[in-house]
């Protein structure tokens, strides 16, 4: 069977050219052949023919060679023809292109001005497919600037056109669309059904040129759903087809979607294959933009096998492609990789010089975007003032004209009155007509005129919203270099003058005076380290670069060498733990994230309980123990209960407990540092790790303490394991 299933599988590979016979090499000789019959009739008057032509000529440079050059050169000849014979239908034909050129060069204001006035005419003229065809284009510039309710509105108002008219190839692509939106928020289930529906249509009609696209759909929602080996067998059937059809663009694509993938599966020297071809395919087509982002993906795999080498010459030569070709948001990415690297070597310094780039240039790119935006609009809307002051002027002419007839009609009627009485009747009929027309067509403008102004009203809404954003990120800048700047200080000083002090009486020094001021520099420089870690991972968790793998932990094991760790700290205020641990209990975590977070959550125990009082902690399957004496069942969970003596939290401070640099109005009961932002890192990796992470505390009530209560998947173990 497995051979025959082998043998079938390579007579199918034999006869896709006989079923889908549209390949690259037929693409191209379609090509020629329009570009012949151009060389012919370039030279002729205009006709709805030459016009229909070079609409064609730009679709399919843009398709089949990815020329936009000359995918817009022809688009722009076709509308000006149009517009000059009035062929309405080329007019909106030429439109649509243009705004689909716009949206591969990620002009996505332009691109929407273009479909616009496209579904315009089309409305008009009632081309039902045009309209359908117009409304997609439109979703899709929303979609890529983040607006998944606006796309999927256009998109929904395509599918019935299509499927009235029976435009199969435009409901391929309005479903697939869909299944997008559906996908980035992350209602996998109705992403699954329009990227099928999708697909199946596109199977129906041999459209082998779109049918890659609903196939990476389906793969990117499987990848989601950590479903691997389906994502796998999707992704490698879109590749194939790419291949078949030689667009190297998109091989290169799902090369990078693949080594994603691969790496996501733990299969690292395949995901390094994959990139490793999708670069040098890159670099065969001249696309310096995908080298410089694969480049950084492969540093990323080299960091994650802490080949830190290799990963940092990798990502300094993608942040110096991204610099020559001046794009910033790669620049920004390579930026924050070899910070990331260099923070694992232990570099701070020069990691913290790579992450002050970073933000600066997403700072710069954000402010850019902005400014962009705004000169966008202010030119639309001086082109739509100066169009309606030429329409406006054409209208006063044409009613002086009448008015000037009308006057010649007077005098005419004078000679005769039977002629008279004729005319001015059929004079004032054209008259009224005239009038009601113009009507007509100033509260058209006007209706245009108040929707432009609601969508201007809109994009000053959203950039208040960015501005907001951007004065909360200075802020939290200011924050950081406040608090690096403070808590750094007192130590140093304290470091240089115990420093100075043995070098100052190095020959008179006893020995036990040496360890103890010895001692003192340790622990002020833990002291150091433990904030600049904080500060790192704190940057390294907003970024996105810090990456957990899950992986299976003894939390007992892990529990007791933390424990045994902070015995001798909570020693020195004569603090005892009080434990119940059971055993056997493995939880689907970051074995180092989860040391960090107990780490965090001990530590912060033993800094607000009094002297000589008790903080208990119990390790459970499940079973919560929560502050009011109370208990709870989880299942499928490892719960850590920590309770302590201290203060507790008051109800004001509950809402910012676990945000970035809080100060509480509880203090350390032993004058201890505290960052503000423990409780921070431990919730986003708890996020991270598909955990939760809370306190209870009733301060406020008259009870003492506060218990923190955390919660691990739990491992599911195979037999024998």
């Amino acid at each position: 069977m497995k051979h025959l299933r082998h043998a079938l599988a390579l007579v199918v590979f034999l006869l896709l050219p006989c079923v889908f016979p549209c390949t690259a090499f037929a693409q191209r000789a379609l090509l020629d052949s329009l570009l012949q019959q151009w060389e012919h009739v370039r030279n002729n008057n205009d006709d709805s023919a030459k016009v229909m032509l070079m609409n064609d000529l730009s679709e399919k440079y843009r398709l089949y060679t990815n020329n936009l050059d000359n995918a817009r050169l022809y688009a722009s000849a076709g509308l000006q023809a149009a517009q000059r014979l009035g062929f309405q239908r080329g007019v909106g034909d030429a439109l649509h292109r243009l705004s689909l050129v716009c949206f591969v060069q990620s002009r996505y204001d332009s691109a929407r001005l273009y479909s616009a006035s496209a579904l315009k005419v089309r409305t008009n003229i009632r081309d039902t497919v045009g309209m359908g065809r117009s409304l997609n284009a439109l979703g899709l510039t929303y979609q890529y600037q983040g607006s998944y309710d606006k796309a999927s509105a256009y998109y929904f108002q395509a599918l019935p056109l299509q499927e009235a008219v029976g435009d199969k190839l435009g409901l391929a692509v309005s479903c697939d669309n869909i299944g997008m939106c559906y996908r980035f928020q992350a209602n996998y289930a109705r992403a699954i059904e329009f990227h099928n529906r999708a697909l199946e249509t596109d199977r129906t009609i041999a459209n082998i040129n779109h049918i890659p696209y609903p196939l990476m759909g389906l793969g990117a929602v499987y990848e989601a759903l950590r479903q691997y080996d389906k994502a796998l067998e999707y992704y490698t059937e879109a590749l194939k087809r790419r291949q078949d059809l030689n667009h190297r663009q998109g091989v290169a694509l799902s090369l990078t979607a693949l080594g994603k993938l691969y790496n996501q599966m733990g299969r690292r020297a395949e995901a390094l294959q994959m990139q490793l071809k999708a670069l040098a395919l890159q670099d065969s087509i001249n696309d310096r933009s995908g080298m410089a982002s694969s480049l950084t993906e492969i540093g990323r795999l080299y960091a994650s096998e802490q080949r830190f080498d290799e990963a940092l010459a990798y990502s300094q030569r993608a942040l110096r492609l991204a610099e020559e070709i001046g794009s910033k948001n790669i620049m920004s990415e390579a930026n924050a990789l070899c910070g990331e690297i260099l923070r694992s070597q232990r570099h701070f310094e020069e990691a913290l010089e790579y992450f002050t780039r970073s933000a600066a240039l997403r700072d710069s790119i954000f402010n850019q975007k902005i400014a962009q935006q705004l000169a966008d609009m202010a030119t639309q809307r001086e082109s739509y003032q100066k169009e309606q002051a030429f329409l406006l002027l054409a209208k006063d002419n044409e009613l002086k004209t009448s008015w000037r007839n009308g006057l010649l009609a007077v005098l005419a009627l004078l000679s005769a009155l039977m002629v008279v009485v004729t005319m001015r009747y059929y004079d004032n009929k054209r008259a009224n007509a005239e009038i009601l027309r113009q009507q007509t067509i100033l509260s058209e403008q006007a209706r245009e005129i108040e929707l432009i102004n609601t969508e201007l009203q809109e994009s000053n809404n959203e950039l208040e919203d960015k501005n907001e954003k951007l004065v909360q990120l200075n802020d939290e800048k200011n924050e950081f270099l406040g608090i690096a700047a403070h808590d750094l200080k007192s130590p140093l000083s304290s470091i240089r003058l115990l420093a100075n002090v043995i070098y100052d009486h190095y020959p008179n020094n006893r020995p036990e005076q040496t360890r103890e001021s010895s001692l003192l520099i340790r622990q002020l420089a833990e002291q150091m380290f433990g904030l600049i870690k904080n500060l790192l991972d704190a940057n390294a968790i907003e970024q996105g670069m810090m990456q957990l793998a899950a992986e299976t932990v003894d939390m007992a094991m892990t529990l007791r060498i933390i424990l045994d760790h902070y015995m001798p700290i909570a020693a020195e205020k004569h603090i005892h733990f009080a434990t119940t641990l059971e055993n056997g209990l493995f939880a689907e975590a970051d074995a180092l994230a989860v040391e960090q977070v107990m780490e965090n959550l001990l530590s912060n125990a033993v800094k607000f309980s009094p002297l000589g009082s008790t903080v208990h902690i119990a390790l459970t399957k499940g079973r919560i123990l929560h502050h009011d004496g109370s208990e709870s069942l989880q299942n499928g969970y490892i719960c850590i209960c920590l309770r302590d003596a201290g203060a507790g939290i008051l109800d004001g401070d509950k809402p910012k407990l676990f945000g970035k640099f809080a100060r509480l109005s509880t203090r350390p009961t032993g004058n201890e540092h505290s960052t503000g932002l423990g409780l921070s890192i431990v919730k986003k990796m708890m996020e991270a790790m598909h955990g939760r992470v809370w306190c209870e505390s009733a301060a406020s009530d008259g009870q003492v303490g506060a218990t923190f209560i955390a919660l691990f998947p739990e491992a599911k173990l195979r037999s024998g394991t």
